[in-house]
Order: C-alpha cells, then structure tokens, then sequence
C-alpha cells in the first residue's frame, strides 16, 4: 500500500468505489496461474495503490479481504473518531 498525491490510472477500468468521494480503478496484470494486479483509491488531493498478487483458486475471498482490511475516511471523520475514542485531537 502506497499513499501518493496522485496516480496514473490509464488503462485502468474503474470498478466500485469503496469510499463515497473516492473513484476506485483495478488494473489486472495477469489472472492465472496468479490473480496479479493494482487498485487504486483516488481522491482529491491524493492517490492510494494496492499491489496484490493471489494465487487462483481462493483469489475472490483473498481480493474480498484485501479489501475490507483498509478503510478510507475523510479527515473530519478521522478527527471525530480519534476524539471520540481516544480524547485525541487532529490539527485540521
């Protein structure tokens, strides 16, 4: 996982995205004998890569994990909840 401030995502198709404001794009390097590729989160102001690289078979449940491990939050949703959790306050 990389963040960066932005990406290059020609060439690759658009999917469903997986944080309101955010436009998600899969490139797929290779599919067998690997499930092998890049997700990119793209938001303003910023670019979120994900390299992986599955063995086929138990790829879908591999890829659907993959996924939920990394949540994507505004900053003000991120400050609320250290604040709210932790007592902790974000600078904006």
């Amino acid at each position: 996982m990389q963040l960066v401030r932005g990406c290059n995502v020609s060439g690759a198709p658009p999917t469903t995205p997986r944080a309101p404001g955010v436009r998600t794009y899969r490139h797929l390097e290779s599919i067998s004998p690997r499930y092998r590729g890049t997700l990119y989160d793209v938001f303003p102001g910023g670019c979120v890569t994900y390299d992986f690289n599955f063995a086929r078979g138990p790829h879908i449940a591999l890829t659907e994990g993959f996924q939920a491990s990394v949540a994507l939050m505004s900053r003000t949703e991120l400050r609320f909840r250290l604040h709210k959790k932790l007592g902790l306050t974000l600078d904006p």
